[in-house]
């Protein structure tokens, strides 16, 4: 295709250089997403309107990116770890980093490692799957909405209380804000906890 820049040598850079650039891209940053991307614009993915030839403009957002480092380096190639907020583009944050730098960047691969509190370690592969036809991988549904939120101990009696959408007294509590209410083990509701008082948002629970 056609050259639309030249930039100097990636190599002639030193791991000092790589690192102060990746020091100014860490924490909140207000990001340009990238115009190949599903970003809606007026209901479409940016990326289908600029495949028709559309020129399209992204508003930037506001993201943070709470860690980057230098894994690795070899030559042009870095091998990098970030942890950032939902909604950071990652290829962005590469492109980015290539224009602080002065060379240009652009990703060769991504993988995901952790979403909340679920981590890659517990990943299982397709064939694990198969062998044991899924059961003993299966989570219940609640671990996704508790990963990583306090859970704070509700009684059997509270049951009929949140089925109506009431609030439960919990006693002396030190959690504070958006917590999960449990009772048994199982997951009741997700609420706001405040001076020791539950009010709930999503109940899961019947009357």
């Amino acid at each position: 295709g056609e050259v639309t820049a030249r930039h100097a040598r990636a190599d002639e850079l030193s791991d000092a250089d790589v690192r102060a650039a990746i020091a100014g891209l860490t924490g909140p940053l207000s990001q340009m997403p990238p115009i190949y991307s599903a970003k809606k614009i007026r209901g479409e993915a940016a990326h289908r309107r600029v495949r028709r030839g559309e020129t399209v403009a992204l508003d930037p957002v506001s993201v943070e990116v709470r860690e980057f480092q230098l894994l690795e380096r070899e030559g042009p190639r870095l091998r990098l770890e970030v942890a950032c907020s939902s909604g950071t583009y990652i290829r962005a944050l590469a492109r980015d980093l290539g224009r602080a730098l002065g060379v240009g960047a652009h990703l060769t691969a991504l993988r995901r490692t952790e979403v909340g509190a679920f981590t890659v370690t517990e990943a299982v592969s397709l064939d694990q799957l198969d062998a044991a036809e899924g059961l003993p991988w299966i989570r219940p549904a609640d671990a996704l909405l508790r990963a990583g939120m306090p859970h704070v101990p509700m009684p059997e009696s509270a049951r009929s209380l949140l089925a109506q959408g009431r609030t439960v007294d919990c006693g002396e509590r030190d959690e504070e804000g958006m917590v999960a209410g449990v009772c048994d083990g199982e997951l009741m509701a997700i609420g706001e906890m405040a001076e020791g008082t539950f009010q709930p948002r999503r109940v899961f629970v019947a009357s």
